[in-house]
């Protein structure tokens, strides 16, 4: 698996919405309109930004259309949509509706925060988050995740950070994922901690991924805090699952 993600910009204005898709509908428009007859260059803007899954999508993206000169969407062939619908409320922007909890989880807003997470041109409601508050028990935050093929890779994404304020250190502060009735891949597991030293730079939250295999077409999302110590407050500002794009043939 590679995987090495710049926090830098992370296309998750819209966690629930598919990014590969729409950038395979903008491909898709430029080589069907009359408009860009002719246009003697194309690339993708930040791609040095990305993972290398997204790189490898872009690739694809670039193999189908300007060299093999197609013009029916890629991202059927994959099984990709706009809306996969795995996960809903995922920004938390309708609090905590579709979600279970455990514990002590309650939903809040922070203003100014879209910008220090670099969600640039934010959609209305990306200044939501949940906070988790440990106590003697751990917190828990479920929801059943739906629309999955079994045997199929998926990509689970999420931002954390320090809810009583925005900048402040939250290096230390981590969720536990669990997923029942998917394999979690050990070797996927990323945790990249905020850099409080480095308060302009751009990683000002806590971001983790994981990838996970479906057993089933149903399964259970689960974030804790159970490594957390009693006290401890953690922002959850979205969470993101989406299907993993393999190499492509």
């Amino acid at each position: 698996t590679c995987s090495e993600p710049e926090v830098a910009l992370l296309p998750d204005h819209e966690p629930e919405a598919d990014h590969r898709v729409f950038l395979d509908m903008q491909m898709q428009t430029i080589a069907t309109q009359p408009e860009f007859a002719g246009l003697a260059l194309i690339n993708f803007w930040g791609d040095n930004y990305s993972d290398c899954e997204r790189t490898r999508w872009m690739m694809a993206l670039l193999k189908h259309y300007v060299f093999e000169g197609q013009t029916d969407l890629l991202s059927p062939r994959y099984g990709l949509k706009l809306r996969p619908g795995h996960l809903q409320n995922a920004s938390f922007r309708k609090g905590l509706e579709h979600w279970h909890v455990e514990g002590k989880v309650k939903p809040g807003k922070a203003p100014g925060v879209a910008a220090m997470l670099k969600r640039f041109n934010p959609p209305d409601g990306a200044e939501n988050f949940v906070s988790f508050e440990r106590g003697e028990q751990p917190n828990r935050l479920t929801q059943p995740l739906r629309n999955l093929t079994p045997g199929k890779r998926y990509k689970v994404r999420y931002v954390t950070s320090n809810p009583d304020g925005i900048g402040k250190d939250c290096s230390k502060l981590r969720l536990t994922l669990n997923v029942a009735g998917g394999a979690i891949d050990p070797a996927s597991v990323i945790h990249m901690a905020q850099q409080p030293e480095n308060p302009h730079g751009f990683q000002q939250a806590n971001y983790d991924e994981a990838i996970f295999r479906a057993e089933k077409p149903e399964a259970i999302l689960e974030l804790n805090d159970a490594a957390a110590q009693p006290g401890t407050r953690t922002a959850l500002h979205y969470v993101s699952v989406m299907p993993y794009f393999e190499e492509a043939e």
